[in-house]
């Protein structure tokens, strides 16, 4: 099967780097998950290489094709090697003529209550990212807020791992004081081995800002200006955007959304140093010029040196046995993953 494809900046240094070997870790109508050896990439140990109508994941490779255009020739198992911009092996030929840009979250105002309230706050998951946000604020410890959700729960990306993940874009997006930031990043960065690896390269995107499109449109809406959020047209528009992340997979998008309104509700009612502000965003852009987010100058613990997780064998690659099912947050097609093959070796019930 030979496929054009185009090629994510997070996943750039795997796919036009050197060849390296890989292993096809699970196959499903929308998308193939590559486990890679070695520990290239800054976000990723894991390549996913997705159809044009999958759930769109920042670090993907992105096919020409639809679902309905794709006959996978590889299953779970299959050796392919990866690099000088090809994805080969098992009958497998894919080619990265571009890059594409995956959506990103960049500095927005801050919501205020209505808009806090509107995107809900109830259950365990929401209040204990609320505490962890709090207890950033508070200049207090934040690593047994992080070690608590960190790899909790079942699946290919871990309850605790999406909830995280939203607590990483709401930093992202609305967080104004670097040290808060930064100590959450350091402390997720110090965890990453107790979750597996495809889990891991998304909680590393997201402390970079990037997410699926769904996601990043909601964070968006969210911050409009409060007389245009308290419009029908703003109401519509936050409405379907939640709705939009409700639906991504199972159970994660709700755990992403989860994490997203504790940290909001901790952000908006702290005051100082996080400073409110209901200015409108003209072209969904931020309103400070020019400005990086205080979650950039904390990217050192992701960067600077090799994830924890990649000084040891993933714990899906592992596995050994073909990978059955969806039930991961990543599907947008085909049949549940069964969670046991990806629940991370030290999770919580």
């Amino acid at each position: 099967m030979q496929v054009p494809a185009a090629v994510s900046p997070l996943t750039r240094d795997i796919v036009m780097g050197p060849a390296c070997a890989a292993r096809v870790l699970a196959v499903f109508p929308t998308a193939v998950y590559l486990g890679v050896d070695g520990g290239r990439s800054r976000t990723a140990a894991v390549l996913p290489v997705v159809t044009s109508d999958a759930l769109l994941l920042p670090t993907s490779l992105r096919l020409a094709a639809s679902s309905g255009e794709v006959a996978w020739p590889v299953c779970a198992g299959d050796a392919v090697v990866v690099g000088a911009g090809r994805v080969v092996g098992a009958g497998l030929e894919l080619r990265a003529v571009r890059e594409w840009r995956p959506s990103r979250v960049g500095v927005l105002p801050v919501p205020g209550r209505a808009a806090a309230d509107g995107v809900g706050h109830a259950g365990v998951l929401a209040d204990l990212c609320a505490d962890l946000v709090r207890a950033a604020l508070d200049g207090r410890t934040v690593e047994p807020h992080v070690h608590g959700l960190v790899g909790a729960g079942a699946g290919l990306t871990p309850s605790g791992d999406d909830a995280l993940c939203g607590v990483l874009l709401a930093l992202r997006a609305w967080g104004r004081s670097p040290a808060p930031v930064a100590a959450v990043v350091g402390a997720v960065a110090r965890s990453l081995r107790r979750t597996n690896d495809l889990s891991a390269s998304l909680l590393r995107a997201a402390a970079e800002g990037y997410a699926v499109p769904q996601v990043v449109s909601l964070v968006e809406a969210l911050s409009r200006s409060e007389p245009e959020a308290e419009s029908e047209t703003g109401r519509s528009v936050a409405v379907t955007a939640l709705e939009a992340v409700h639906a991504i997979g199972h159970s994660s998008g709700r755990d992403l959304v989860a994490g997203l309104a504790g940290a909001l509700h901790s952000i908006e009612s702290a005051g100082s140093p996080i400073e409110s502000a209901r200015s409108p965003i003209e072209g969904a852009r931020s309103p400070i010029d020019g400005a990086r987010s205080p979650i950039e100058s904390a990217r050192s613990p992701f960067e600077s040196a090799r994830s924890p997780i990649e000084s040891a064998r993933s714990p899906i690659e592992s596995a050994g046995s073909p990978i059955e099912g969806a039930g991961s947050p990543i599907e947008s097609a085909g049949s549940p993953i069964e969670s046991a093959l990806f629940a991370s070796p030290l999770r919580k019930e």
